[in-house]
């Protein structure tokens, strides 16, 4: 974490109220990570007081970027920042997206049994396992769904561009846009210029699929479950190794029934609106997939003092102490759930920590 006093390098209206600000920065952008915020004091006065968190759009060497959307006194200050003003920005703050675990090789391992016959063919435990999932623990296969609405899309587009540079086969990183009609379809030419697959949602049908961005999401993972379990058939058909058609359909059932019918292919990162977190959650649980939730909470220092962003997660365990310290008695909660700040310990939790309300 870093405290500059950076100048501005350009500050642009891109739709109704919304603007991308860019700052010189020498040390916090050089260590910015896709899912992190930066507070950014809006004015030397003393009102407003406490600076504002952003979610980083940008990073380089030499700049970052943020989007924000003009909502109260700091961010009509900021919107008014001419290039060349200076802004004493501090970051960067909080835990951002785990996707460095899913693109640095798989993290499942298959333990090799003793060969077994199938239809008169030898064929190892891998062999089966890889099988039947359709090679997804190749990383090449893993597909990354980045689903985002409103000033919750800008870390998502940070979190393409890395996916992007990583060599990550674009084709394999699906991003999910909402919005309330196309004016507010943020990002959306910055990701086409990504090469990305883009699927766009509008409330009023204006761009894309009318409803909410959340019903192509399900629509995809849906139609990804089906397609993945008919190939499966069809690859041990094709392959000869298949079984008799009544062991054949009593292993397609399993498939489908297993935990990581999905979660070994699939890796959801959302950020935007409550209700569309919880949406998303809801279907990635469904689905069984792993997902990613920034949550967006009104934070007031980002170093966890105030205790202004707690949310309600499951207690991990009884003991009133979490990575050596003693926790806030007010953030104690009971044998089921505690409180976790998210300036500190998110903003990006695991589906499964949350506790929604």
């Amino acid at each position: 974490m870093f405290r500059e006093n950076c100048a501005v390098i350009e500050n642009k209206r891109i739709a109704s109220g919304h603007y991308v600000l860019r700052l010189a920065s020498i040390r916090i952008a050089k260590v910015a990570k896709p899912g992190q915020f930066v507070q950014i004091l809006c004015s030397s006065a003393t009102s407003p007081l406490l600076p504002r968190p952003f979610s980083f759009l940008t990073s380089t060497n030499r700049d970052f970027s943020v989007l924000f959307h003009v909502i109260g006194k700091g961010t009509e200050l900021l919107s008014r920042a001419q290039k060349g003003d200076m802004f004493w920005a501090t970051g960067p703050l909080g835990n951002g997206f785990m996707a460095d675990r899913t693109t640095s090789g798989s993290r499942h391992s298959v333990a090799t049994k003793s060969p077994k016959t199938l239809n008169n063919k030898i064929l190892s435990a891998e062999g089966r396992t890889r099988l039947l999932y359709g090679g997804r623990f190749a990383q090449d296969d893993v597909s990354f769904l980045l689903v985002g609405g409103g000033v919750g899309i800008p870390p998502l587009y940070h979190l393409a561009r890395e996916l992007v540079k990583r060599k990550i086969a674009k084709d394999n990183i699906h991003v999910f846009l909402g919005a309330r009609d196309k004016t507010l379809l943020l990002c959306e030419k910055d990701f086409k210029m990504l090469g990305v697959k883009l699927h766009l949602a509008t409330n009023n049908g204006s761009k894309g699929k009318r409803g909410f961005v959340t019903e192509l999401l399900e629509e995809y993972l849906y139609r990804t479950s089906s397609d993945s379990r008919h190939s499966e058939a069809t690859l041990r058909l094709r392959s000869g190794q298949a079984p008799s058609p009544k062991n054949l359909k009593n292993e397609i059932l399993r498939f489908a029934q297993d935990d990581a019918n999905l979660s070994d292919g699939v890796r959801i990162y959302t950020c935007g609106p409550t209700p569309m977190l919880k949406t998303v959650s809801t279907i990635a649980k469904k689905y069984k997939v792993s997902c990613e939730v920034s949550v967006e909470e009104p934070m007031a220092c980002g170093f966890g003092a105030c205790l202004g962003c707690a949310i309600k997660v499951r207690r991990e365990d009884a003991s009133p102490c979490k990575g050596g310290s003693v926790i806030d008695p007010r953030l104690r909660g009971d044998d089921n759930y505690r409180y976790a700040i998210a300036c500190t310990e998110g903003p990006v939790f695991q589906v499964s920590q949350i506790l929604w309300e």
